[in-house]
C-alpha cells in the first residue's frame, strides 16, 4: 500500500507535462458531479414536458367531455320543455277548449300518443275557451316539405269569397 503522504508529494513534483495533460482530459460530464446534476436536471425537464403533455391531452378530453355534457344537458331541457307544451296542449283538447292548429300539429309531431289519446276522449264543451298558441311561434317560418306555403288574403275570382285566403306553393332553393 502506498503512503498518502508519499502519494501527495509524488502529485505535487509531477512533471508540468504530465499535470496538463490531466488537466485537459475531458472528464465524462455524466461522472463528475456537476455533471450528475446537469443530467438529472434534464431528466427532470424532460419529465415535466411528458407530464405537460399528458396533462394538455387530459385537459383537451375533459373540456370535450364537457362540451358533450353542456350539450346533452341542452337537449334535455328542450325536450322536456317540449313535453310540459304537449302536455298542457293535450290538456286543453281534452276539456274541450279551442287550440289552435299550430299546437295541434306540435302535439302531433312532439307526442303523437298523446296527441290520439287527447282527441278521444275530448269532452264537449258548451262555453269553450279560445287559447293562444302555447307552442314555439318559429317554427311558422319554416317551409313544410321543401315548399314555402305564402298566404294572400284577396280572394282570386274578384272578391266573392270574402274573408277567403288563398295559399301558394313555392319550392325552397
Amino acid at each position: 500500500m502506498i503512503n498518502p503522504v508519499a502519494q501527495n508529494l509524488a502529485q505535487t513534483y509531477q512533471s508540468p507535462k504530465k499535470a496538463e495533460t490531466q488537466k485537459n482530459t475531458p472528464t465524462n460530464p455524466l461522472l463528475s458531479e456537476e455533471g450528475s446534476r446537469r443530467a438529472t436536471l434534464a431528466e427532470k425537464v424532460r419529465e415535466f414536458r411528458e407530464n405537460q403533455e399528458v396533462n394538455r391531452e387530459k385537459m383537451r378530453r375533459l373540456t370535450e367531455d364537457a362540451e358533450n355534457a353542456r350539450a346533452a344537458a341542452k337537449e334535455q331541457a328542450e325536450h322536456w320543455r317540449n313535453q310540459r307544451i304537449a302536455m298542457e296542449i293535450a290538456a286543453r283538447i281534452m276539456r274541450g277548449d279551442n287550440v289552435p292548429q299550430e299546437d295541434k300539429d306540435f302535439l302531433l309531431e312532439h307526442s303523437p300518443g298523446m296527441f290520439k289519446l287527447a282527441m278521444s276522449v275530448r269532452q264537449r264543451n258548451e262555453n269553450p275557451e279560445d287559447y293562444d298558441q302555447l307552442s314555439p311561434r318559429e317554427r311558422q317560418n319554416e317551409p313544410l316539405y321543401g315548399f314555402d306555403i305564402k298566404s294572400n288574403s284577396s280572394s282570386p275570382d274578384g272578391g266573392s269569397n270574402l274573408g277567403a285566403t288563398t295559399q301558394t306553393m313555392t319550392p325552397v332553393s
